[in-house]
């Protein structure tokens, strides 16, 4: 350590030589040495002196133990010690290794003591990849690691949501390219599996006309109700029109014929120069429904008699056209039972 003594020196030594004691000692010196505490002064006799200019009444300083004192010119001297501090606590620091190392004690430097604004990042202990600071533990406490998962759940985000992705390339998407409002992505709407409740008029994919929507105001629908336009692809209204007064199909064969299930509703034409055979095939073939209706034309000169496929019943015996041009009409009234109406024997 150095102490150094600027100005007044007459004055600080005068004062020193007033509280000591010089008996005995013929000239006036003042002995300074260096202690593990400080610098101890004393009153000796002559002997390795620093005379000091400017100063009155001789007063001089002696170096002694562990000290070396340096005349810096008028009214000003350096003291220095090279005495070694002694171990042991100095208030917040324990000296050790006789006076080479210092440790600052525990829980001494408390937050009070740190200037704010100066923990610096890279004074923290380092953290893993990917990891935020935060706290995913219940309760106050420490801050700690929070991964991405942890992140989430304190959030509410599922993985892979990309709300906050707004890039110029999906940017249209996020906001239906029209109004500053955020929506979902285009993805999330087209989900198949859509839970929960959502008004009619935020689907953009839905069609209708306030009319349309409104039949439905106010009616309790089961779930075997909804069921019955299941598969239905076309309006509805166009379906039953297609149903009601609609042309007959016609199916035109040149030879013997077996009925087949496109037949149902249709005119049956038999353009044969000879006798030919129409034949009912069985349910178990053909499973014609109940009520089904077919009429067959004889447009040849053959005539056309109607033939029972097995195990089909016909209700009459006049199973045969009954001239050229001539119809019949056959109709299923139950599985495998027909009747035939406007044929002869």
């Amino acid at each position: 350590m150095a102490i150094t003594i600027n100005v007044n020196l007459d004055e600080i030594l005068q004062a020193l030589k007033d509280d000591l004691d010089f008996t005995g000692n013929a000239d006036k010196y003042i002995k300074v040495n260096a202690t593990a505490d400080g610098f101890e002064f004393a009153a000796v006799s002559g002997g390795g002196v620093t005379t000091l200019e400017g100063l009155s009444g001789a007063i001089n300083l002696v170096a002694g133990t562990n000290v070396t004192i340096t005349d810096n010119g008028t009214d000003s001297i350096t003291i220095s010690s090279t005495a070694a501090v002694s171990d042991g606590g100095k208030g917040d620091i324990t000296v050790s290794a006789s006076g080479a190392t210092w440790t600052i004690d525990n829980d001494a430097v408390t937050t009070a003591k740190i200037a704010d604004a100066n923990v610096t990042f890279a004074k923290i202990e380092n953290i893993s990849t990917s990891h935020f600071l935060g706290r995913h533990t219940a309760g106050s406490g420490s801050v700690q690691q929070v991964s991405a998962t942890q992140a989430r759940s304190i959030l509410n985000v599922e993985d892979g949501a990309e709300v906050n992705n707004i890039s110029d390339a999906n940017a249209t998407d996020l906001t239906d390219g029209g109004d500053s409002t955020l929506h979902y992505h285009s993805s999330d709407r087209d989900r198949a599996n859509h839970t929960g409740t959502q008004l009619l008029s935020t689907i953009s994919d839905v069609t209708a006309t306030a009319s349309e929507v409104n039949i439905l105001d106010g009616a309790t629908l089961t779930t075997t109700e909804l069921n019955y336009v299941d598969g239905v692809t076309s309006a509805i209204q166009t379906q039953l029109d297609s149903k009601l007064g609609a042309a007959l199909s016609i199916n035109t064969q040149t030879a013997s014929y077996t009925l087949v299930l496109t037949d149902a509703a249709k005119l049956v034409r038999m353009n044969v120069a000879s006798a030919n055979n129409l034949t009912i095939p069985p349910n178990s073939s053909v499973a014609f429904s109940v009520g089904t209706v077919i009429y067959v034309e004889q447009m040849g000169a053959g005539t056309t008699s109607i033939v029972a496929g097995s195990g089909v019943t016909l209700n009459t015996t006049a199973v045969k056209t009954p001239y050229q041009y001539g119809t019949l009409t056959l109709i299923q009234v139950s599985a495998d039972v027909w009747n035939v109406i406007g044929g002869t024997v």
